[in-house]
């Protein structure tokens, strides 16, 4: 990881030597641009003039992004270079092989990619082999909670992209016939451009879906999001466009670059002619109107099943993104003690399966409209009890009972029959008293021993660690 004693150095660089190349520089853009955007602010973070001034000549690679402490990180092949107002300082040593490009990890870790080989790289330069990739020449890109990488190499017949989980398990998420350009997340969708078009992939769905494209001899190099108005940017080498619906609306054809959209400005980063800009005020001049978040994440978002999680646990996402995906969308969980059964035995974890029991029981309290009357309170497809009726009444008849516990009381059994319930166990019942005159309440009951052991592990793994097995005799 960089440090903030490696980044601090560019602070010491001064800035006036190069205001009047800046303001050279502004004015050229500015007045170059059409006349019903010339009104647009741009902030020149750096440009040929200022790299001659200090006599640095170096060829930028494609990569490019924002460090912690609101710098930007650029590179050539072996060395890195660290970017702000009016000065740029190479940071840390040569480093000792090539490499092609870099982003960091959600806990801000530098990862690079060389050859097939994602690498850590340290302040002296050398470069540590950490994860295999299935390609040379990869993609990467940074996501909320997991990295992606992707083909891009034009001699592949199929590229794919990647998603690589912490501990560096990475699984396909699907393929397309031409290289992938560009990856960003966008709440439960990756956005990516292929050729001359921009699509989006949802993560639960699986569905790849068409967004945008341009005349075929434009390619879509870079895309950029704006979290705060889900504006989508995106460019080519020359050119930059954002989204109306589905219609592309044109911004400049002055420039074009890679993207990345920080705090309230879109930063174009051409290497080739090694300027870097960030413009401010795009959507009040050119007056788009919000852009609604894709098909998936309209105002009714995706209803996350049972079928849906299974899913993700096969693809591989990490329990931190499911449990994000879970903790941030519409559920309908059928969380009974079959179907917990059920996802433990899809290796679905036990943190996990507390998020969407968590989420079912939040659910339940927020359909409830304040009726504390417990009996009343129901979940998925179970029905409404009358409040007459005591739970106590509900005995299970069966020869093997999975026990969830002992209560002293008719009323704190009743209380803890109508939980069970409401979390799922529709066949929550009593089965008699204890030597004490404590209601037993049971999650369910079985025909036979083998049937409900085979569920008691599961239940003690996932739920309540002191369920045990009560014989009816």
């Amino acid at each position: 990881m960089i440090g903030d004693h490696n980044l601090t150095i560019l602070l010491m660089l001064a800035i006036k030597r190069y205001t009047s190349a800046i303001f050279a520089f502004l004015v050229l853009i500015v007045n170059a641009l059409p006349s019903n955007v010339d009104s647009l602010r741009f902030e020149v973070l750096m440009n040929q003039k200022m790299l001659d001034d200090i006599h640095l000549d170096v060829n930028f690679i494609n990569s490019f992004s924002i460090t912690s402490d609101n710098l930007i990180l650029l590179s050539s092949t072996d060395q890195f270079y660290v970017l702000g107002w009016g000065g740029i300082a190479p940071l840390g040593g040569k480093i000792n092989g090539n490499f092609d490009c870099f982003a960091f990890t959600p806990d801000n870790y530098l990862m690079i990619i060389s050859n097939n080989d994602i690498c850590n790289y340290d302040s002296l330069g050398n470069l540590s082999k950490r994860i295999k990739l299935p390609s040379v020449g990869m993609g990467i890109s940074s996501g909320s909670y997991v990295m992606y990488v992707y083909d891009h190499n034009k001699n592949e017949q199929k590229n794919a992209l990647y998603l690589i989980a912490k501990g560096g398990k990475y699984s396909k998420l699907f393929e397309v016939t031409a290289p992938i350009n560009s990856v960003i997340e966008m709440h439960n969708s990756i956005l990516f451009s292929s050729e001359n078009g921009l699509f989006s992939f949802n993560l639960m769905s699986k569905e790849v879906k068409a967004l945008a494209a341009l005349p075929k001899n434009e390619e879509i190099k870079s895309v950029a999001v704006d979290t705060s108005s889900d504006r989508i940017y995106f460019s080519t080498d020359n050119s930059i466009y954002t989204l109306k619906g589905s219609s592309p609306v044109f911004i400049t054809d002055k420039f074009g670059g890679g993207l990345r959209f920080f705090n309230d400005g879109l930063i174009v980063f051409n290497p080739e002619k090694k300027f870097l800009i960030r413009i401010v005020g795009i959507e009040d001049k050119v007056k788009l109107p919000q852009i609604s978040r894709a098909a998936d994440d309209k105002k009714t978002p995706i209803m996350l099943t049972n079928s849906t999680i299974i899913n993700l646990v096969k693809e591989k996402l990490s329990d931190d993104l499911i449990i994000n995906l879970i903790n941030s969308s519409r559920v309908n969980f059928n969380v009974s003690v079959d179907s917990m059964i059920f996802l433990s035995n899809q290796n679905v974890s036990s943190s996990v399966i507390k998020a969407m029991k968590n989420a079912v029981k939040s659910k339940t309290i927020n359909n409830s409209n304040g009726n504390n009357t417990s009996n009343n309170i129901i979940t998925n497809n179970q029905t409404t009890q009358n409040n007459n009726t005591s739970n106590t009444d509900n005995i299970i008849d069966k020869s093997f009972y999975i026990i969830a516990g002992s209560y002293p009381t008719e009323q704190q059994a009743n209380d803890a029959i109508a939980d069970l319930k409401r979390k799922g166990f529709p066949d929550a019942g009593v089965v008699g008293k204890n030597n004490y005159g404590s209601y037993r309440i049971a999650y369910k009951g079985y025909a036979t021993n083998e049937e409900a052991s085979k569920d008691l592990t599961k239940i003690k793994q996932t739920i309540n660690p002191s369920a045990w097995i009560f014989e009816k005799k």
